[in-house]
C-alpha cells in the first residue's frame, strides 16, 4: 500500500509539472477554434508525448480523431490505442483520488462520461464549464428556444459567467453570445461588446470576428469599415473560418481586382476547406465566374459545382442549392438539365429561401423544364418570396391561394 501511495504521489507531482502551460495552450487552442495555434500546440504535444509524458499521450489520443484536430499532426490509430491503454488507469487514479478537474475533463474527452464533465466543472475547470454551457445551449437550440428552455439557458449563462470570472477567453466569448441574443439573460449589445472585447484581448479569434461584424454593421458602436477589416484580418490570421470568410468577402466587396482579389479568394478557400457552408458557396462562385482565380487553374466550373454540391448535401445550405440550379440551367460544369435545376430550386424553396422562390417564378413564367408558361404560378412564387421576407399581406394571400 505504501508503494502505491508513493506511486500516486510521484505521478501527481509529475502531473502538476507537465500539465500546465502546454496542456492549457493545447486545450485553449482547441476550444477557441484557432487552427494555426492548435496545429503549433499539437506539434509540441506530440514531441512531449514521445518523451513518455503520460498526460500528453492520453490527451492527444483522446482528441486526435476530432474533425477540428490539425490534419497535419494526426497520430496513427495504433499509437492512439497504445497511449490510451498505457495511461488510462493512471489518469483515472489521479482524477478519482485527487479530484483533479483537468484530469476529469480529459477523461470526459476520452470516454464522453458526463459525470466526469460535471465533476470537472464543479472543480472550476474552464473547459468543462464552457462545455456544459454549450451542451445546454445546444439542447435549447434543438427545442427552438421554447419557453420551457428558459431555465436551461439561465444555467448555461451561469456556466459561461463562471468561466469568464476566471478570465477565460471562451467564457467571455460564450457569455457575449448570450448577451447578444438574450439567452438566459437580458439582451444587451453593450454587454456583448464588452465581453467580446475582453475575449479578443485574450486572443479569441471568434471574438475578433464578431467585433469586426459589430463595427461593420454599427452594432453598439459607430460603423467603421477600417476597424472591421482589422478585426477580420486578425481573426483570419489564426485560420478561423468565420474570420477568413468575412475578411475575404470584405476585400471582394471593395471591387478588388487582380492581386487583391486573388488574395481574397485564397483566404476564402481556407474557410471553404473548413466546411463553412457560406464560404463553400462563395468560393464556388469565384471559381464559376473566374474571380481572383489563377489563369492556370482549369475545370473551374466543375470545381465550383463540386463545392456547391457538397454544401447543398452535407450542410443543407439553401443558397448552394440555388447555385447548383444556376449551373444546371447554364450547362456549365454539368450537362444542361432544367429538370435538375428546378428540383434544386424546389429544395431551396422548401428551406424558405426567397431567392429560390423568385427563380422558380421565372421558371414558371418562361415554361422551363416540365412547366407550362403560367403567369399565375409565377406570381404565386413571387408572393411566396415576399411572404418569406415577412410581408404580412403576402402571407394572407398565400393562405387563400394554391399553386396550379
Amino acid at each position: 500500500m505504501k508503494k502505491l501511495v508513493l506511486f500516486f504521489a510521484a505521478f501527481a507531482s509529475a502531473f502538476a509539472a507537465f500539465s500546465q502551460e502546454l496542456i492549457e495552450e493545447f486545450l485553449s487552442a482547441r476550444f477557441t477554434e484557432n487552427p494555426v495555434r492548435y496545429e503549433r500546440a499539437a506539434k509540441a504535444m506530440i514531441a512531449e508525448a514521445a518523451e513518455g509524458r503520460a498526460l500528453h499521450q492520453f490527451l492527444l489520443a483522446a482528441v486526435s480523431d476530432e474533425p477540428t484536430y490539425p490534419a497535419s499532426q494526426r497520430i496513427s490509430a495504433e499509437l492512439v490505442a497504445e497511449y490510451l491503454k498505457a495511461n488510462r488507469r493512471r489518469i483515472s487514479a489521479i482524477a478519482d483520488q485527487k479530484e483533479n478537474p483537468l484530469a476529469l475533463y480529459i477523461l470526459f474527452l476520452e470516454n464522453g462520461n458526463s459525470d466526469y464533465l460535471k465533476r470537472a466543472a464543479e472543480g472550476d475547470c474552464v473547459y468543462a464549464l464552457n462545455e456544459l454551457g454549450m451542451r445546454m445551449m445546444d439542447d435549447a437550440r434543438r427545442r427552438n428556444f421554447a419557453a420551457s428552455t428558459s431555465g436551461i439557458l439561465r444555467k448555461s449563462f451561469w456556466y459561461f459567467s463562471r468561466a469568464a470570472e476566471k478570465n477565460d477567453a471562451a467564457g467571455y466569448y460564450n457569455r457575449g453570445i448570450c448577451y447578444m441574443n438574450g439567452y438566459g439573460c437580458k439582451a444587451s449589445n453593450a454587454e456583448a461588446f464588452s465581453d467580446f472585447s475582453r475575449a479578443s484581448e485574450l486572443n479569441h479569434p471568434g471574438a475578433k470576428n464578431i467585433l469586426g461584424e459589430m463595427f461593420r454593421d454599427g452594432v453598439s458602436v459607430d460603423k467603421s469599415s477600417q476597424t472591421a477589416e482589422e478585426y477580420f484580418a486578425a481573426s483570419a490570421k489564426t485560420g478561423n473560418p468565420y474570420g477568413c470568410y468575412n475578411y475575404a468577402m470584405m476585400i471582394l466587396s471593395s471591387n478588388a481586382v487582380n492581386k487583391e482579389a486573388s488574395k481574397a479568394v485564397k483566404i476564402l478557400e481556407r474557410a471553404a476547406s473548413a466546411r463553412y457552408p457560406e464560404a463553400m458557396n462563395e468560393y464556388g462562385k469565384c471559381l464559376y465566374n473566374s474571380i481572383g482565380i489563377d489563369a492556370s487553374v482549369t475545370n473551374n466550373h466543375h470545381q465550383a459545382v463540386a463545392w456547391w454540391y457538397n454544401a447543398a448535401t452535407e450542410q443543407k445550405y439553401a443558397p448552394a442549392m440555388v447555385s447548383l440550379a444556376t449551373a444546371f440551367l447554364d450547362g456549365k460544369g454539368v450537362e444542361r438539365n432544367e429538370l435538375a435545376a428546378i428540383s434544386w430550386l424546389e429544395k431551396a424553396a422548401a428551406e424558405g429561401l426567397p431567392a429560390a422562390m423568385v427563380a422558380l417564378a421565372e421558371c414558371h413564367e418562361k415554361g422551363r423544364g416540365n412547366f407550362k408558361p403560367s403567369r399565375y404560378n409565377a406570381n404565386w412564387w413571387r408572393t411566396c418570396a415576399r411572404a418569406a421576407e415577412g410581408d404580412r399581406n403576402a402571407k394572407v394571400w398565400i393562405g387563400s391561394h394554391k399553386l396550379k
